[in-house]
């Protein structure tokens, strides 16, 4: 009752495409969390170098990092709602 996921009881109908599922699922959770990971990375580097020069934190930057971030989570999201559409 607590997974919430596109087209759900079929999906979670048997322990078959409950794995299947599952699969899926975990192979985007796992690039989100990569992308998430490299997302702060870059921000820490970002505020390292402002506070290294002792300037503001270059917003061009962080802007286009977090647009990236963003962009790559929309992806995500669509590749989802693919890969869990009911099949033909």
């Amino acid at each position: 009752s607590l997974v919430t996921l596109p087209n759900r009881d079929y999906w979670l109908a048997n322990d078959e495409r409950r794995e299947i599922a599952i699969d899926r699922m975990g192979g985007l959770l796992g690039w989100v969390g990569m992308a998430t990971a490299l997302l702060l990375a870059m921000v820490i580097e970002l505020a390292m170098q402002a506070n290294l020069h002792r300037s503001n934190l270059d917003d061009g930057a962080f802007m286009t990092v977090l647009v990236a971030y963003f962009a790559f989570v929309i992806v995500v999201f669509i590749r989802k709602m693919r890969l869990l559409k009911l099949p033909e």
